[in-house]
């Protein structure tokens, strides 16, 4: 007989797809950023983009949410395919981070030694200044201490929307059509 965990699925059974999250994830997150596209799109006669309030912190909350996710199926696709454990600590360096910082570092640093690749981290890349900015309008959104602290501006818009826009460029590379020779097929097969 065996013993199954309250919380147990069969999707948690079986690997997880990095590329079909992905994909699904990214997918939700252009819906949320359509609205705000078509605004950047029609600035108003001084140059000016104005924003729904609403679509704006649902596209920032989708934003985040998809990160996160896609950083946890990170995590799990790669762990799922090392031949032993790895102490994931060695790969976030003693930094103050968040804990979705240290979450995105870990998932690509995994991915790394997984696919026996050296991609070059710097903390002075464009989009990971961007999502460390981000970060923190997210949390001025998640606790506000005042009506003001929910208003976005356009360039804070931009924040998130380089910083969403790094990661998934940047773990697009994992993903590629044809898959460079090192690669391993991100989809739990």
């Amino acid at each position: 007989m065996v013993k199954r965990d309250m919380h147990s699925t069969e999707s948690q059974q079986q690997p997880v797809s990095l590329r079909e999250v992905f994909e699904v994830l990214s997918g939700d997150l252009n819906i949320c950023f359509a609205p705000l596209q078509q605004s950047m799109e029609n600035p108003d006669e001084d140059g000016n983009y104005t924003f729904d309030p609403t679509a704006a912190r649902t596209y920032v909350n989708v934003a985040f949410a998809c990160i996160a996710s896609v950083a946890t199926c990170m995590r799990q696709w790669a762990t799922a395919h090392l031949p032993h454990d790895v102490d994931e600590q060695r790969f976030s360096n003693a930094e103050d981070m968040t804990p979705l910082e240290r979450a995105i570092r870990i998932g690509f640093a995994l991915l790394d030694h997984v696919c026996n690749v050296e991609m070059q981290w710097h903390a002075s890349e464009q989009w990971w200044l961007s999502l460390r900015r981000a970060i923190d309008i997210k949390y001025r959104l998640a606790s506000p201490r005042s009506p003001a602290d929910l208003e976005i501006s356009a360039e804070e818009i931009m924040t998130v929307v380089d910083a969403e826009a790094g990661f998934r460029l940047r773990l697009a590379a994992y993903l590629e059509e044809p898959a460079p020779a090192w690669q391993l097929q991100l989809t739990g097969e």
